[in-house]
């Protein structure tokens, strides 16, 4: 509507200048950080007094110090295999103190700290004198982020200059869009969009501070509160609106010449900010080597052109945007709680994810939070940009041949749809010729290490190619036929065959042997005080924190991952076909077999999985029948508890026929998210005494003490009952818990530390008793048909099972992070054994080549 039919022009126009100077005014006023100087000689010094102390992500005036800059210090310094270096001091030293010395006068300091048991401070200095203490006492979740501003006055200085280029092209643009009175040219459709845009802005900023460690976010030198940053986020849409008007509709051809320029080169910038977006919800953006900044722009830029010739660029900016911030979110989360890198297979398990991400507490850092408002910033400046009148427009050339052709027009209509599927079809090879030129070196041991140095894009594609399986050198089935008929398979003497239950027990762990950790009372008690036809030993897995699912395909099929991939996920990539396993073996001799797992059948694929692998029957919380058919359902933290589990494994057993059941179990019970408060969730064992020092860990450990006590409860069920059972129980990883518990009490020098869960064989009749007995998951079930050898209930053995018997005997372990030998040494390497070399040619058999060969799983 123009005012002017009712109001005299320069009265709209001095009432339009005093409102956008107004807004103008209010937006300087919040970034006024910015547009400041000190006047200090920039010698940075900070100190932990008397104190154990960790602090990481330091800026100093918004930027990360580089290790020149470090002119002293005595903190310890970790920066081996981590994704953030960060530094820790000894509570037995009077003062540790790290010297850092700026380039330029310092405005503000910002850091990142743990929580300290007692009152602990930090001392802040500058040039010598001491600007602030800082209690490190009772950080929320852990963590603070911390900013001290030091005295500033306005100066415009190299630092600085693009703050005050940007409010005056703010200003400019308000006296343009005023003398003019462009304000009356705004479409309503395009002023509804702002207003969503605004309202957008403040709900996901409102969603962010809920999952944000502290009350203020830092962003370069400024700190703002929720309602701060929404307001100078508004008020820069709105300003970015003002100022791309004038560009838009300035008339002039010198301006439509800027618009172009302007539109395109914004636009073509959005990879680079989009990498720069990734890498900053994780890590330090210049963690990443400087040699590997190039293959991550080519493989950005690849993915944002395809996108722009089928969306357009505004559109794959959008698109390209939102991936980048998701999966940066995504990479902090999963290092976080699992200490695994965004990787390939976590899109396999994006149901799984959704299913138990409820249960896991997330925790914004600082620089998510940055990170987020970039791209809010981003999406302001997007849908503030008018695409601009092209120079040349193909839409021409295409009308003028097809008034001239009509023959053309179905030309035309198809050209591009076939094009996009050709560029669609191309970029996978492309991305990965550019993976593979690149050939960045692939840290195993900590993958996030990789992430951190080498970039997101590239290593996410690198440890993709790294997963995709080759055929061992010289692998030909011929070759696997002759090795495994060097052993005969056993007759079946006709022994009354065992029932078997074996259960997967989520996230089982034992500390009882970490020195100098006190937990009452003992929550492995009754699984520690069987002796009596009992084995117990350790089983060193391959994954922590999570890969449930790994684990249990290496029990089911005796296959090792390390021999595969470091990287693959078999549920989800490997079994499309049936496979032999332990379950196809069992069931050739009599078995009637049953898988249970109290969560959703579609949590890693199990449903289809559990056909393939030739379970008659698999129970889930959604199958048909369900599990809760089985029992009285009960919860746990949320969860399915392993009572109600194993309640469901004694009804199986009261209503079988006379055939042998082999039942596999997969708990839920501990399974991750331990954010539960003592109100909500009370601590039924302590550690040193406290069931509140280490909160997370006595919810873990009470859950364990839940389930032993419930598989105290199945044990006794199966000592009465009249048919020869055994048992085997093992953890399929740790659980994913503090740092600060695992740097206290555990040697993380030791690869296996975190990679431990501990076993026990327990059967209702004699079975040579065994303790301290080490192996990998992919010896459980020949391990556990070697002690029944020794039983009158002995099982007949495959030339399979013969042949991994005396793998183990030679080489107890195999991971992905090494392998043990009998002696108990970890080595990374035993390609020069023979058996290793037969063992390779025999698993990809098994688990890749199309027609394995069964006959050798099999008795008869």
């Amino acid at each position: 509507m123009n005012l002017n039919r009712y109001f005299p022009k320069w009265l709209n126009q001095v009432l339009a200048g005093m409102f956008l100077i107004s807004i103008f005014c209010a937006f300087v006023f919040n970034i006024r950080s910015e547009l400041t100087s000190a006047n200090n000689k920039g010698l940075v010094r900070i100190s932990a007094i008397y104190s154990a102390q960790q602090i990481e992500n330091i800026l100093i005036n918004g930027k990360n110090i580089s290790s020149r800059q470090i002119v002293s210090n005595e903190w310890t310094t970790h920066n081996i295999d981590v994704v953030n270096t960060h530094y820790t001091s000894s509570p037995l030293s009077e003062e540790v103190s790290m010297v850092i010395q700026s380039a330029e006068p310092v405005k503000t300091i910002s850091f990142e700290y743990r929580n300290a048991d007692d009152d602990s401070f930090l001392h802040i200095q500058v040039d010598n004198q001491l600007i602030e203490k800082v209690n490190t006492k009772h950080a929320k979740n852990g963590r603070s982020f911390k900013t001290v501003q030091l005295d500033q006055y306005y100066q415009i200085n190299s630092t600085n200059i693009l703050w005050y280029i940007q409010a005056l092209i703010f200003l400019i643009s308000i006296a343009y869009v005023t003398y003019f009175q462009l304000f009356y040219h705004y479409s309503k459709i395009r002023l509804l969009f702002f207003a969503l845009l605004l309202w957008g802005i403040q709900y996901v900023i409102k969603q962010a501070f809920g999952f944000f460690y502290e009350d203020k976010v830092t962003v370069f030198n400024s700190s703002y509160t929720e309602n701060q940053l929404t307001l100078t986020l508004w008020l820069f849409a709105f300003l970015t609106l003002i100022a791309f008007k004038v560009i838009a509709d300035g008339g002039r051809p010198l301006i439509k010449r800027l618009h172009q320029t302007s539109y395109y080169s914004l636009l073509l910038a959005t990879p680079f900010l989009a990498f720069f977006i990734t890498e900053n919800c994780y890590s330090q953006f210049n963690n990443v080597e400087a040699e590997w900044f190039v293959p991550n722009l080519i493989i950005l830029y690849a993915i944002y052109f395809v996108f722009a010739y089928i969306l357009g660029l505004r559109a794959a900016s959008s698109l390209l945007l939102l991936l980048s911030l998701s999966s940066g979110f995504a990479n902090e989360i999963l290092i976080k709680t699992r200490e695994t890198p965004f990787m390939h297979y976590h899109l396999l398990q994006f149901f799984d994810g959704l299913n138990v991400a409820s249960k896991v507490e997330v925790v914004m850092t600082n620089r998510m939070f940055q990170s987020l408002i970039f791209t809010l910033v981003a999406f302001s400046i997007l849908y503030s940009l008018r695409k601009p009148e092209p120079v040349w427009s193909p839409q021409r050339f295409k009308y003028y041949l097809m008034c001239y052709s009509p023959k053309f027009t179905w030309v035309f209509l198809l050209v591009k749809p076939v094009i996009a599927v050709l560029l669609l079809a191309i970029l996978p090879s492309f991305i990965f010729g550019v993976a593979k030129t690149a050939d960045i070196p692939l840290n195993y041991w900590k993958m996030h290490a990789t992430y951190s140095h080498k970039g997101l894009p590239l290593s996410f594609t690198s440890f993709y190619l790294d997963s995709v399986i080759e055929p061992p050198s010289g692998y030909s089935p011929s070759l696997v036929s002759q090795k495994l008929e060097e052993y005969q398979p056993q007759k079946d003497e006709g022994n009354i065959k065992p029932n078997i239950v074996i259960i997967q027990n989520e996230s089982q762990a034992d500390f009882s042997k970490l020195e100098g950790l006190q937990v009452e009372p003992d929550p492995l008690a009754f699984q520690h005080s069987l002796k009596e036809n009992a084995v117990h030993g350790s089983l060193n897995v391959s994954v922590y924190g999570g890969g449930t699912a790994n684990t249990e395909y290496e029990t089911l099929t005796s296959n090792a991952l390390v021999l595969l991939s470091q990287n693959v996920f078999p549920y989800q990539q490997l079994i499309t076909q049936p496979k032999p396993n332990f379950t196809t073996f069992v069931e050739e001799l009599g078995y009637k077999t049953v898988a249970l797992h109290p969560q959703a059948a579609k949590n890693y694929n199990r449903e289809e999985v559990y056909r393939l692998l030739g379970f008659d029957q698999a129970y889930f919380l959604n199958s048909k029948p369900a599990i809760s058919q089985l029992a009285d359902i009960q919860y746990d933290r949320g969860f399915p508890t392993d009572q109600f589990l194993f309640d469901a494994i004694e009804n199986l057993y009261q209503n079988k026929d006379d055939s042998p059941l082999f039942t596999f179990a997969v708990s839920m019970q501990s399974h991750g998210g331990y954010g539960s408060s003592e109100e909500n969730y009370t601590r039924e064992v302590t550690i040193d005494g406290s069931t509140s020092t280490f909160p997370v860990e006595t919810e873990f450990l009470t859950s364990v003490k839940k389930s032993d006590q419930a598989f105290a409860n199945l044990v006794e069920f199966f000592k009465a009952y009249p048919e020869p059972t055994i048992i085997l129980m093992y953890g399929d990883h740790q659980p994913a818990l503090s740092e600060t518990f695992y740097q206290r009490f555990m040697d993380l020098s030791d690869k296996s530390s975190l990679y431990s869960t501990p076993f026990v064989i327990w059967s209702n009749f004699d079975i040579p008793e065994q303790e301290e007995t080490t192996i990998s998951p992919n010896f459980l079930i020949p391990y556990t048909l070697d002690i029944l050898s020794q039983t009158p209930h002995a099982l007949p053995q495959s030339s399979y099972y013969q042949f991994l018997q005396e793998v183990r005997s030679a080489i107890p372990v195999f991971t992905t992070w090494g392998y043990r030998l009998p002696d108990g040494s970890i080595v990374d390497e035993v390609a020069d054994s023979p058996l290793y070399q037969d063992y390779q040619q025999i698993e990809y058999n098994n688990a890749i080549d199309s027609n394995p060969l069964e006959k050798f799983y099999k008795i008869k």
